[in-house]
């Protein structure tokens, strides 16, 4: 697991914080732990290198939500300096929040997860930010919904046809690249670029342009490549969360 300089995890229940911080302090991270968004505004006034913030949507008397809410207006930069996951056990959470939480949320983990669970996703989120640049996201719904006209019929077929043309595209890549042929590498990166961007996956799009600015260096694309399959996994594992399953 990545070695960070400082986790916050927000959660009431005590054996949820127990668990985490457990995960954390074996891996010589310090951790810091709190039951309520109050006390939560207190340690990020105190503390300057938290890297990653956990919170958990089912709080008592302010939810997850309306906490990430509150701690932006009062720390404007927490989050771009910080990155964010929310655990949930159950969406039932007033329209609001769910469409904040579907749209602005960008790693959400359920509950019960595993520490192996855990750890994965906070290795792909920071591995995967050394290619990060503006606010793109893993899969801007929203955007997509919008260019469907919100029909979500034609949403879950159009998802489920894309995700089998890039694992395809994904594999080619891998085997033009063994086979050290720049233009196929381009060709093939340039659908996986299509496909991504038609679908509103943002980042797998950015990173397929990557491929294709990089397609006549063998290595950096094979270092790509790695990168790819990560997202592509974190992709349907997001979708699978939210009821498409593959």
């Amino acid at each position: 697991m990545k070695k960070l300089n400082c986790i916050l995890i927000i959660d009431n229940i005590l054996e949820d914080r127990i668990f985490l911080e457990n995960i954390f302090k074996e891996q010589d991270i310090e951790v810091l732990s709190c039951e309520n968004t109050l006390e939560a505004l207190e340690l990020i006034e105190e503390h300057y290198k938290i890297e990653l913030l956990i919170i958990d949507l089912n709080l008592e008397f302010l939810n997850g939500v309306d906490s990430i809410k509150l701690i932006k207006e009062n720390f404007h930069n927490f989050f771009a300096e910080s990155k964010l996951i929310v655990s949930y056990s159950s969406l039932n959470i007033n329209k609001e929040d769910y469409e904040y939480f579907e749209n602005e949320i960008e790693y959400k983990i359920k509950k019960p997860f595993s520490s192996e669970n855990l750890i994965n996703l906070i290795d792909s989120i920071f591995e995967n930010k050394e290619f990060e640049i503006g606010n793109k996201k893993h899969f801007n719904k929203d955007t997509l919904m919008k260019r469907l006209g919100y029909n979500e019929e034609l949403y879950l077929e159009l998802t489920k046809e894309s995700i089998e043309f890039i694992s395809e595209y994904i594999e080619n890549i891998k085997n033009y690249i063994e086979n050290d042929d720049n233009n196929l590498i381009y060709r093939m990166a340039h659908k996986l670029k299509g496909i991504s961007l038609n679908m509103s996956f943002e980042f797998m799009a950015y990173l397929a342009e990557t491929i294709q600015d990089n397609s006549s260096d063998r290595e950096i694309c094979k270092k790509i490549v790695l990168h790819i399959e990560k997202e592509f996994e974190l992709l349907k594992k997001n979708l699978n969360e939210g009821g498409i399953l593959f």
